[in-house]
């Protein structure tokens, strides 16, 4: 019947129109590199960066996320976003049985199995990586501003929704920074100095506290230990999951994924950039062409993202 093969087709016209308002809305957003080979390996052609599930970040059971807001602000703010965040998660192809649902009374009360999320106007976007084995339990703070991260709220927030299932940076993945042997050259260049906290977290150091091997911007352990954003760039060695091995080319990084970040995620203040955004995170390449080098913003989970998910939570 016609309508009623009409009505089947209305998620499918919902995603199209979903994604193609995204895309007009982000004026900063340019394409992406198109790197996927046909004759690259089947494993390499599976690229992520993981948790590794243990009693220090477990799953959430059954793949459902138990959330509570903070307060009825953020139920206000973050309830619309949330849910269309999601929404470009199933329209990329993530499973139904993957889900996003509100803690009844009593389950918010126990923090350790509930994500209690907490709205901010100053931009603070973080979240817990799956469950986190500590006295608060997992926790998500997010804003609507459009001028951090992607450059726009519900790509933010659908990244935030990766970390809450358990997905780590694409480009923190420890094989794309080099081993240090002649040949295995880091993907990415990392500009600690464009970051917008830099001056406040270097102030009084020497600089081999700063950019000395243990350094707060060569270490991501450093880094996290001085509340330094760094640790949100520098690459995560140990308990982890990657289908990378001992070394990774940019032909290996997923430019599409929505836990890459973009170069100015994070930079202070330029004139130099469409965004604004001081360069933070660069694909290096051999040209080193300023527009080849610079990562654009991601509006929605690749094919990949929700590929990690799906083998993450053992969910065909």
């Amino acid at each position: 019947m016609p309508f009623l093969s009409a009505f089947r087709s209305l998620p499918l016209i919902l995603c199209i129109v979903l994604f193609a308002l995204h895309v007009l809305a982000d004026h900063t957003h340019h394409g992406h590199f198109g790197l996927d080979r046909a004759t690259h390996r089947d494993l390499l052609s599976k690229r992520w960066l993981t948790i590794q599930p243990s009693d220090n970040n477990k799953l959430w059971p059954e793949a459902t996320v138990k959330y509570t807001f903070d307060n009825s602000q953020a139920k206000k703010e973050l309830e619309p976003i949330l849910k269309q965040a999601m929404e470009l998660w199933y329209c990329s192809g993530l499973p139904k049985t993957f889900k996003l649902e509100k803690a009844n009374v009593l389950k918010a009360l126990d923090k350790k199995k509930t994500l209690r999320i907490y709205y901010n106007t100053e931009g603070i976007m973080s979240t817990s990586n799956g469950i986190p084995n500590t006295s608060n339990g997992p926790v998500s703070h997010l804003s609507t501003r459009d001028d951090i991260g992607m450059m726009d709220p519900v790509a933010n927030v659908a990244h935030e929704i990766g970390h809450m299932f358990g997905l780590l940076h694409e480009h923190q993945d420890a094989v794309y920074w080099g081993s240090g042997l002649e040949g295995d050259e880091p993907v990415f260049e990392f500009n600690c100095k464009n970051l917008k906290d830099y001056e406040d977290k270097t102030r009084g150091k020497s600089k081999d506290e700063i950019e000395g091997v243990d350094g707060i911007c060569k270490s991501r352990e450093a880094a996290a230990s001085a509340g330094f954003s760094a640790a949100e760039y520098l690459p995560i060695r140990g308990n982890t999951v990657s289908p990378h091995k001992l070394s990774a080319g940019s032909e290996d990084v997923d430019w599409d994924s929505i836990m890459l970040y973009p170069s100015g995620a994070g930079g202070k203040q330029s004139t130099e950039t469409s965004d604004n955004r001081a360069p933070v995170l660069l694909r290096r390449t051999k040209l080193n062409k300023d527009d080849d080098r610079l990562i654009q913003p991601v509006v929605r989970p690749s094919k990949k993202d929700v590929d990690a998910l799906k083998k993450l939570y053992n969910i065909a």
